[in-house]
């Protein structure tokens, strides 16, 4: 296994929704190695299997309101997607592009046999920027993706245990 791809979406003009960019920053920093792939699809997640084809381990991220607490995470597996894919594509159109481009991939048998879909609630969605809250959940998604990259052997211990620190001027960014 060495083909990764990490895939953020989401809105930075809609506050919190736009993690997903700030976390493919974020990552951006972190010594992840040559075989990480990292994109940003913006609303465009019909896109998204342009980035997971021939991939061994994916990851998809970004901010989505499903009624749940601000700031919590919700890590899926894909029969976890599935199983909540209408319900969540009847309240984001995005979604349910995504929904459709992954039941694409499987039919052709393109699709990852490793997915993680990471799903953060926001706690503001309009305006520029990150409301304070979702800094901590942006620091707990950049530790939860690797980790699973380290469980697969694709990080070395070195790296998983660095605590990074972040120079981005778009987290010094609040609404």
């Amino acid at each position: 296994m060495n083909n990764i791809s990490i895939v953020g979406f989401g809105d930075i003009f809609k506050g919190d929704l736009g993690i997903g960019c700030y976390l493919i920053d974020v990552l951006c920093q972190e010594p992840l190695g040559e075989a990480v792939e990292l994109s940003y699809v913006g609303e465009n997640l019909h896109y998204t299997g342009a980035y997971l084809c021939e991939m061994d381990f994916a990851v998809i991220a970004g901010g989505l309101d499903m009624g749940g607490g601000a700031g919590m995470i919700h890590c899926w597996d894909m029969p976890t997607f599935e199983h909540n894919a209408f319900w969540l594509g009847e309240n984001s159109v995005s979604i349910s592009l995504l929904s459709r481009t992954l039941t694409g991939m499987r039919l052709s048998g393109f699709l990852p046999a490793d997915l993680l879909l990471l799903l953060m609630e926001p706690d503001l969605t309009e305006g520029f920027g990150m409301s304070p809250m979702m800094h901590k959940v942006l620091r707990k998604a950049v530790h939860i993706i690797k980790e699973h990259l380290f469980r697969r052997g694709l990080l070395p211990e070195t790296a998983y245990r660095l605590a990074s620190i972040h120079q981005l001027e778009v987290l010094r960014t609040t609404v």
